[in-house]
């Protein structure tokens, strides 16, 4: 024990006499340069890694569901259903609706489960199960992790045909409505995409209106909300910067007024030589002036964006936010310019490349 604690204490000295000495520091200050070229040589984001459900949260028992319009008693054919056990616990999300409205819900335990379901249009209810309470005819015992059952019943979903627990969903009155506007211009935008989200564990069920000729949009069927929840209203058009709004809906009807869209700024330009002539697939970094200066000094910072000249020389940015940038299209320290951008401006630049030693 005694000798692998000398090696580990001589390694670790070994290692600081090396980053202290001239030529680790020579190197990392060659590494430090080039901004420019530490960007191209920047890799590639490694995806995310994704997370696995242990199986000892599951259960072996299926249940079917069935979701109804409260009024015409016609089945809902598109609803989302969030379930957990009463009490806390493992919750999952999601359901298989088939083209009769009933889902099949596996892996569930013989207790108390609270159901939430959502649908578009109507509000969202939650109900209290019992599974333990449940007939044989409303229920299987189905273990839906052991593969000679899966093989037997064939697929899972398809083989429960089971009296299904039924759920009345009343439909939505609530509204909103607003006025959208060129930040810088005032003039009314058309064609702005809105998103409204009601709920905010809703995944994929946001209300989708867009404005019309006079910058008037209006979402109807909306839920009625906790007082504790919030809806989340999304402003998207090209050439504008995405907007997102947060409230309290108080109202049945709901009007949120005029809302501004600022307007983003296009760039587009060349690059050149000292002979003026073009300079073909360079590439030319733009970001934030903090940014930069986070780079050079080895912290955390956000990519610049990166474009790439064309036969011309040319370059296009597009959909920039106002603000104070660098951009950075060639390698030497002079071949960098700062500028300020204001919203909506559309800007062509001519940039000559320095003679690089």
């Amino acid at each position: 024990m005694a000798y692998s604690i000398k090696t580990k204490t001589q390694k670790v000295l070994a290692w600081i006499s090396l980053l202290s000495s001239p030529v680790f520091m020579c190197a990392a200050a060659y590494a430090q340069e080039s901004l420019y070229d530490t960007l191209r040589a920047q890799p590639e984001k490694a995806p995310a890694q994704s997370v696995n459900v242990t199986k000892e949260l599951l259960g072996n028992i299926a249940i079917s569901l069935r979701a109804q319009d409260a009024r015409t008693k016609a089945a809902i054919l598109e609803y989302d259903v969030h379930y957990a056990m009463a009490g806390g616990g493992w919750s999952q999300h999601g359901a298989f609706v088939g083209s009769d409205g009933i889902c099949s819900v596996p892996h569930l335990k013989n207790t108390t489960y609270i159901f939430r379901f959502f649908a578009g249009g109507y509000e969202s209810v939650a109900k209290t199960v019992d599974i333990g309470a449940l007939t044989e005819k409303q229920k299987i015992d189905f273990d839906f992790m052991n593969p000679r059952k899966v093989k037997e019943y064939g697929d899972s979903r398809k083989a429960l045909t089971l009296e299904p627990v039924i759920v009345e969903l009343s439909p939505a009155q609530g509204s909103i409505k607003a006025i959208v506007k060129d930040a810088v211009t005032n003039s009314p935008l058309e064609a702005v995409i809105v998103s409204v989200v009601e709920e905010k564990d809703m995944v994929g069920k946001d209300i989708v209106v867009a404005s019309n000729e006079i910058g008037q949009w209006y979402a109807q069927k909306l839920r009625k909300l906790p007082p504790e929840e919030k809806t989340s209203v999304s402003l998207r058009k090209k050439g504008y910067l995405t907007r997102t709004i947060e409230f309290t809906r108080g109202n049945w009807q709901e009007d949120l007024g005029e809302i501004a869209l600022t307007p983003l700024v296009s760039i587009e330009g060349v690059v050149l030589d000292v002979q003026g002539k073009a300079v073909t697939r360079a590439e030319v970094f733009l970001g934030n002036v903090r940014e930069f200066e986070n780079l050079a000094k080895g912290l955390k910072y956000v990519a610049p964006l990166r474009a790439l000249t064309d036969e011309n020389g040319k370059f296009v940015f597009e959909d920039i936010e106002a603000g104070s940038y660098k951009i950075l299209y060639g390698p030497a320290p002079e071949d960098q310019q700062k500028m300020a951008f204001s919203p909506g401006e559309h800007l062509t630049l001519t940039l000559t490349r320095t003679v690089h030693k």
